[in-house]
């Protein structure tokens, strides 16, 4: 409540406010001030600070992560100083992917890893239905899914992506790959369910980077957002294009 006194000083009016009202007033503007601070501490604390990790699943041989995958992601988020990508791939002694452990592997998943980046893709009949359990799992509970849309083993034909591993996982970010006159590589799994298919720098053609560019694009923004405003978000820059393939700077500006 305002303490006022009214009176005349010459011919002009003047309000006298107690210094108790200021004293209040004054508490309640640093009370404000310090309460902005520490939860901008706290939020800076919680996503700022800690490291992106990428999870890496690839059927191809150990070796190709270190000369190939690893320094082409180095090179993709320059920018982050904590991004990071972990190699998760099941592989037996010679390097070589070990089917067999994949399920293990993807329950292994250490906390840190803030996205899951899938170079493949499969037909959903040749994964048991406990391996779509799980990614669905791990995806709802927050950890960001990019997938490859992949093309089938040799000797196979196409087919729609919503018969594949990563068509049935609703969350995912499943990313194509532009070859000449910006059409689908030869092959490649198919339909709706693809968020876009990226056309890579002229010299890195052909050989399905598209996905792996996707998503160190991904860690690099990823303190921007929550996981859940990503999904959402990403999904929004899908539905609000006008182009039939969305570019890399359409999701992320």
């Amino acid at each position: 409540m305002y303490n006022c006194f009214f009176g005349k000083k010459g011919s002009t009016a003047f309000v006298v406010i107690s210094q108790n009202q200021k004293m209040t007033q004054f508490i309640l503007k640093i009370s404000v001030v310090l309460v902005s601070f520490f939860l901008g501490l706290q939020v800076c604390a919680a996503t700022g600070s800690a490291p992106v990790v990428v999870g890496y699943f690839s059927p191809e041989p150990q070796s190709t992560f270190e000369a190939k995958v690893k320094p082409l992601f180095a090179k993709q988020t320059q920018n982050c100083s904590k991004c990071q990508i972990l190699n998760l791939t099941p592989y037996d002694d010679k390097g070589q992917f070990q089917a067999k452990s994949l399920e293990e592997s993807i329950k292994s998943v250490p906390a840190e890893v803030k996205i899951l980046f899938f170079d493949f893709n499969l037909k959903k009949t040749e994964v048991p239905p406990s391996v779509i359990e799980l990614l669905s799992k791990q995806a709802a509970n927050g950890i960001l899914v990019v997938a490859s849309a992949g093309v089938p083993h040799e000797q196979q034909a196409s087919s729609p992506l919503s018969r594949t591993l990563f068509g049935q996982i609703k969350e995912a970010f499943i990313i194509g790959e532009l070859g000449d006159r910006d059409r689908l590589m030869q092959q490649s799994f198919y339909g709706p369910e693809m968020l876009t298919a990226l056309r890579p720098p002229k010299d890195m053609q052909g050989q399905n980077l598209g996905p792996l560019i996707f998503a160190s694009r991904l860690a690099t923004d990823y303190n921007r957002r929550t996981p859940q405003e990503w999904t959402g978000y990403i999904r929004d820059k899908k539905m609000r294009s006008r182009k039939i393939w969305p570019e890399l700077q359409d999701f992320f500006n």
